[in-house]
């Protein structure tokens, strides 16, 4: 009985959790086939890759081969000006973004914590690297006008999927006033927020989607 041979081609995945093809493998040796990473240090997507590999033609058994890729980055930014709708059905408008990075917009929250009525509000923030491409990180506040206290900060990432879908994922700490400094634990709340971009009609803006009031109050983002 033989010893065991080793095929390069077909499908390939590592411990990382990337995958790879390797196509047939001509006479001089020469194979070609595509890899997709599961993990990248670039601030893009990278998209499925092809290389090129070459073994030694006349190995038996365990042939050695090399391989390089030639890594397609996505071209696709993430722009945080538009409409934005998040996981509790709250919308969130941007404007486009001043030289520095500065940014304002109006949030209009879709949950509260008690009684009164949701208005929309403010919101200013600013987005780190504004002249960069890929996925920026971001900062911004919402004063919530008229029927709170409160005040929400927001942190996070723009990012885009393989489909080419915009998301928002983001961080927030509530505050609520207190009255005095023995109830100062429990006025910070902490939650997490992914937000997605939502189409419009032309001319359509973020008061007209508003609900009717209804009786609600401290907003929750």
């Amino acid at each position: 009985m033989g010893s065991p041979h080793c095929d390069l081609q077909g499908k390939w995945r590592n411990e990382l959790g990337s995958n790879m093809s390797i196509l047939a493998m001509n006479r001089a040796g020469t194979f070609s086939g595509c890899c997709h990473t599961a993990v990248a240090a670039a601030n893009k997507q990278i998209l499925l890759s092809s290389f090129g590999v070459q073994q030694h033609p006349s190995a038996k058994g365990h042939p050695d081969f090399s391989f390089t890729v030639q890594w397609q980055l996505s071209a696709t930014a993430c722009q945080l000006s538009g409409l934005w709708r998040n996981d509790q059905d709250s919308l969130m408008e941007i404007s486009v973004l001043r030289d520095n990075g500065d940014f304002h917009g109006q949030y209009l929250t879709r949950v509260t914590l008690s009684g009164g009525c949701a208005q929309v509000s403010p919101l200013r923030g600013a987005q780190q690297q504004p002249g960069g491409e890929g996925w920026p990180t971001f900062a911004f506040t919402v004063r919530w006008d008229k029927f709170s206290n409160a005040t929400t900060a927001f942190v996070g990432q723009c990012f885009v999927d393989a489909g080419g879908k915009e998301m928002l994922s983001t961080m927030w700490l509530l505050r609520e006033a207190v009255g005095s400094l023995e109830e100062d634990w429990k006025a910070t709340r902490v939650g997490r927020n992914v937000f997605t971009r939502k189409r419009t009609t032309k001319g359509k803006i973020l008061p007209n989607l508003s609900l009717p009031c209804e009786a609600v109050s401290s907003p929750g983002p």
